[in-house]
């Protein structure tokens, strides 16, 4: 009896002991979720993705438990100037995720002066044991404090295999904006490669998630090259996955050169929802008349997305 109880002593001792630990690490002055909660999403960065919601559960399979890490013992977090405490909190991964990116954490850091402070983000930004939604948001920091490292540092995660599919698609993501800031002649500069081919190179990723931002980038850029590309795209079965971004394009463009099998994506109920939807958007886009009578039959719908397609594209239409 006298050793049971010696046991069920030392039992308590190390639950109260572990009780104590939990608490001094995960109090707060407000009552905050889990990260790894149902339903959690990191404040979007000013410029959004285009990956489906579908595609996204299907390259975040497994990511949860690298959203609840816990540093290794003996982790520091990298040294900031202490300028912001919003910086300081962002920086430290001992933290969850949840405390460490605010829906106005953006005002509160609005430019990075201080070459220490850009080390630490760049810092987190490699950390490949790092939450995924945070990295994301050290390159929106980086970008809007015009980091000079930053485009060839995202060109070297896009490159390593070692990085997740989801997290080399917000690289991908990022580096297709600063294309369009290259273009628009702002301040981004690729020194050692021409950005445009390695977007069109992303057009063949094996990643769905990729290849989506790929070329969601080049047509927001407006990219000479896809006068070609894209009518080879909507022609191309291996492509589907990017058929309602080729259609949306080729609106975008004037191309009227796959009219007929734009009209007939809109008709057919066996079309992806959301390549349904861009093809009625196109018809309007192109401004076709001969679809009047089809835009008029698919409006009467329950599905309100495609009946509000359907009354915008015939308003293009002057109906």
């Amino acid at each position: 009896m006298s050793v049971l109880r010696v046991v069920s002593i030392g039992s308590v001792f190390v639950l109260c002991v572990g009780a104590l630990f939990w608490l001094s690490v995960s109090s707060t002055d407000d009552v905050l979720p889990s990260v790894a909660d149902e339903g959690f999403q990191a404040p979007l960065s000013p410029k959004g993705s285009t990956i489906s919601a579908k595609e996204a559960r299907r390259i975040d399979k497994g990511l949860t438990g690298a959203m609840t890490h816990r540093p290794a013992d003996g982790y520091q977090p990298p040294r900031t100037s202490g300028e912001h405490p919003a910086l300081t909190r962002f920086v430290d991964r001992r933290l969850p995720a949840i405390q460490r990116v605010s829906h106005d954490m953006f005002t509160q850091i609005p430019f990075l002066r201080k070459g220490v402070d850009c080390d630490a983000v760049v810092a987190v930004l490699l950390d490949r044991e790092d939450d995924q939604n945070v990295r994301n948001e050290a390159i929106t920091l980086l970008s809007q404090s015009q980091f000079d490292a930053l485009p060839d540092i995202l060109l070297d995660i896009y490159a390593d295999t070692r990085e997740s599919e989801r997290f080399r698609s917000f690289a991908i993501q990022h580096i297709g904006d600063m294309y369009i800031d290259q273009i628009a002649d702002k301040k981004a500069s690729f020194k050692s490669v021409d950005i445009s081919k390695v977007l069109h190179a992303a057009l063949t990723h094996e990643s769905v998630a990729i290849r989506r931002e790929s070329l969601n980038k080049l047509i927001e850029a407006s990219d000479p090259s896809l006068d070609q590309k894209l009518p080879a795209l909507f022609a191309d079965p291996a492509q589907i996955d990017l058929l309602d971004l080729t259609v949306y394009g080729l609106a975008a463009r004037g191309d009227a050169s796959h009219l007929a099998g734009i009209r007939l994506l809109a008709a057919s109920e066996e079309s992806d929802a959301e390549v349904r939807l861009a093809a009625i958007r196109a018809l309007g886009v192109l401004h076709d008349a001969q679809s009047s009578s089809l835009l008029v039959r698919l409006k009467k719908t329950e599905n309100k997305r495609q009946y509000n397609a359907c009354t915008w594209a015939l308003l293009e239409l002057g109906k």
